[in-house]
């Protein structure tokens, strides 16, 4: 028997008859489909699901569906008449369809294929869901719709391939605590609802019933308690991440997971010893119990009962006794992170046969002895931190050796090196300029001038040690360096002034040094910068002006040196206290920086010789000037008084002589009677002129010379008089 879907007909306008041509030659699914659809629709009554009023076959073979009329035709055709919608008319829409979907699953039905087409809209709009050409009717088993079936283009993506059924709802904002419901979905593989905010309460026991769950993810909520023992009879369990959150307990249970990989529950309160049935789990491959409250010391079998190990991260707890030996086992661990125990003795030599590790971390205050040279043979080491020891002696060679670097991943791939607050001696080696990746240095000794080549290091921190020597010019090398911290050293000389250079730069550090000389003007042009502390040095001379243009500079700090001058004004320095410049006995500025106020120099002030030779720099051109314009006008005045003398005795001739002789030498008397003639008017009037230049010369020695740079007022009084005296002389 064939089914084929004629069309649909109208029936007196309040039905609608859906017409089948049977075709009983050929027997297919349809029929099954068909049978399955009439028995769903009989089932249904609900005012979110389109009604069936009746279903009959006729002589002909046709069967006929006599459906609700619902006026407006299918959403879909709705659309494309309308276009979009406004989000209050989708929302009606979308409540509609989830009431018609809950009530069908309260009737176990699902319809497997929603979509626009299969929701029918009446002009009151109201939609109902229809066409259950595809759906089924769900047993009373645990069983999953896992056919092929449905519409592609609205097909949920596990559809596509039911083995891989995930349930996602990572970060979001889920508050209280998870529906039972979840169990429907027995067959999932993935649970995740990290990052929400589940109410505080113990892990539900009902995961045990995910007898399929490969990962489960809750970690960041507020889940407290024990794990539930539940779960570890799930055969196929490899992923447990339950960091971030408030759990106590680990049931010895946990050990039967036989294809656990990753067990993360750092950021709890974990107490207790560290648990050993951990290491019945041999496929375990990441161990993480960091930021806990582990007590007691470490099996010295880790390796050897968890061969596959690859990460094992337990700092930031109260861990005791000697760091195990027993490494060799561990062939594939790449991190191992102990920092921040209460470990003693010394680091075993052992950890070099860790030749995978890429991350080594043994910080602890208590640890003693030397730095094993067997280290240097980590192949790929990357991170390596080594603070807060009592660690002593020489520092291994192989660890710097050129061709070893290589081989315990120096050169090329070493990020992060710390290896401050220690009591290591001798000097590092020039090779160490080598390491051309790395990003973070801490160490203490003196500074080999290589260092300066790591020309992609971000941060250097050489504080608190006893570095001494100066800093080379090659410090401009570090385009990159966001961080230079030299504090609480012994280092010496000048700062160099490359540092100008590193536009990057945003702390810069040499507090508590020896520096001498200048702040460097070039300091103006770091323009990153947001913290610069100078003090306790021997810093000399003024503070640049320059350091005004640093509008990102918050902290600055040149106390307790032997500055001197005007402290800048402008930019940053408005916002400065007095707590930047204190113990600088030769500064001077605002009173509000408890400094004395800046001495401006008086007009009679003695002059030391310097002053007296710029004084006479200015003076001189003045003077000379003005002696040019006498000499003119006297001897203009001469031409013209010799010219009218009548030359007839010898009386005249000597008249003649005297007044050729040197103004500048000239008696009183002779300039008075032979030269000037005899008293008239006007003749006071050009005394008076002359008397104005000489006044113009004294002032003009007396004032300091930056009174006297730019003479506009003595040129303005010379032009005045020089008209006066000539129209005096014109008249004669």
């Amino acid at each position: 028997m064939k089914l084929r879907r004629m069309k649909d007909i109208p029936v007196r306008g309040a039905v609608r008859a859906v017409q089948w041509k049977i075709d009983c030659k050929e027997i297919s699914v349809h029929s099954d489909n068909l049978l399955q659809e009439i028995d769903i629709l009989r089932r249904t009554d609900s005012p979110y699901v389109a009604r069936c009023h009746a279903v009959f076959e006729k002589p002909s073979g046709d069967i006929l569906f006599l459906m609700e009329y619902m006026d407006c035709g299918s959403f879909e055709t709705l659309l494309k008449s309308h276009g979009t919608m406004f989000e209050s008319n989708i929302a009606d829409v979308a409540r509609h369809v989830t009431k018609g979907l809950h009530y069908l699953h309260s009737k176990k039905i699902v319809h497997r294929d929603i979509k626009p087409a299969n929701l029918l809209v009446n002009s009151m709009m109201e939609v109902k869901v229809a066409d259950f050409r595809v759906s089924k009717i769900m047993g009373p088993t645990l069983d999953v719709c896992n056919s092929f079936v449905g519409t592609r283009a609205y097909m949920s993506p596990e559809r596509f391939d039911p083995d891989k059924y995930e349930l996602r709802c990572r970060n979001n904002s889920f508050h209280g605590s998870l529906p039972m419901e979840l169990t429907r979905l027995w067959r999932l593989k993935l649970i995740s609802f990290g990052f929400n905010n589940l109410m505080k309460g113990e892990i539900p026991s009902w995961f045990g019933l995910f007898l399929k769950l490969e990962t489960l993810n809750l970690y960041g909520n507020q889940f407290i308690g024990s794990i539930p023992t539940s779960i570890f009879n799930l055969s196929s369990l490899q992923i447990i991440a339950l960091f971030n959150n408030q759990l106590s307990e680990i049931p010895t249970e946990i050990g039967k997971i036989d294809s656990l990989e990753l067990l993360s529950l750092q950021s709890n309160r974990l107490t207790g010893p560290f648990p050993l049935f951990m290491l019945n789990i041999s496929s375990l491959k990441n161990l993480s119990f960091t930021h806990n409250n582990l007590l007691g010391s470490l099996p010295n079998n880790i390796c050897q009962s968890v061969p596959r190990l690859q990460a094992l991260t337990l700092a930031y707890n109260q861990l005791s006794g000697f760091i195990p030996s027993q490494w060799w086992q561990c062939k594939e661990l790449r991190t191992l992170e102990l920092s921040l125990n209460h470990f003693v003795g010394s680091i075993p030599r052992t950890i070099g046969n860790l030749t995978m590790l890429k991350e080594l971390g043994l910080g602890s205050k208590n640890l003693t002895g030397v730095v094993p040279n067997e280290i240097g043979d980590l192949q790929n080491l990357e991170v390596l931190v080594l603070q807060v020891h009592h660690l002593n002696g020489p520092m291994p060679p192989k660890f710097f050796n050129i061709s070893s670097m290589r081989i315990i991943g120096l050169t090329d791939s070493l990020v992060d090196l710390f290896l401050a607050n220690n009591k290591l001696s001798g000097s590092i080696p020039e090779c160490l300029g080598n390491l051309d990746s790395l990003r973070t240095l801490s160490l203490n000794s003196t500074i080999p001038n290589a260092l300066f080549s790591l020309v992609y290091i971000l941060k250097l921190n050489l504080s608190s040690n006893s570095l001494v020597g100066s800093l080379p010019l090659d410090i401009e090398n570090m385009k990159v360096v966001i961080a230079i911290d030299l504090s609480n050293n012994e280092l010496s000389g000048n700062i160099p002034s490359t540092i100008g250079s590193l536009q990057n730069l945003i702390n810069l550090s040499l507090a508590q040094n020896r520096f001498t000389g200048q702040i460097p003007t070039s300091f103006g042009e770091l323009i990153s910068i947001e913290l610069m502390d100078l003090s306790k040095n021997n810093l000399s001379g003024e503070i640049p002006k320059s350091l005004e243009a640093l509008l990102s500079l918050k902290h600055f700090n040149v106390s307790y040196n032997q500055l001197e001058g005007e402290i800048p004004t402008g930019g940053p320095f408005l916002n400065f206290s007095a707590q930047s410049f204190l113990s600088n006995n030769g500064l001077c500025g605002a009173s509000r920086l408890q400094v004395l106020p800046c001495k401006r120099e008086e007009t009679h002030k003695s002059r030391n010789p310097t002053e007296a030779i710029s004084v006479l720099r200015i003076t001189l051109p003045v003077v000379s000037s003005i002696i040019l314009i006498l000499a003119r006008t006297f001897l203009f005045m001469r031409y013209k008084k010799v010219k009218a003398l009548k030359l007839s005795s010898e009386n005249a001739m000597m008249t003649q002589t005297k007044t050729l002789a040197t103004i500048g030498y000239m008696a009183p008397e002779v300039a008075d009677k032979e030269l000037l003639g005899e008293e008239k008017e006007d003749r006071p009037a050009i005394k008076d002129c002359l008397a104005s230049f000489m006044d113009l010369a004294l002032n003009c020695s007396s004032d300091t010379p930056e009174k006297r740079k730019t003479m506009k007022d003595v040129l303005i009084s010379l032009h005045k008089t020089k008209k006066k005296l000539l129209k005096e002389i014109q008249s004669i």
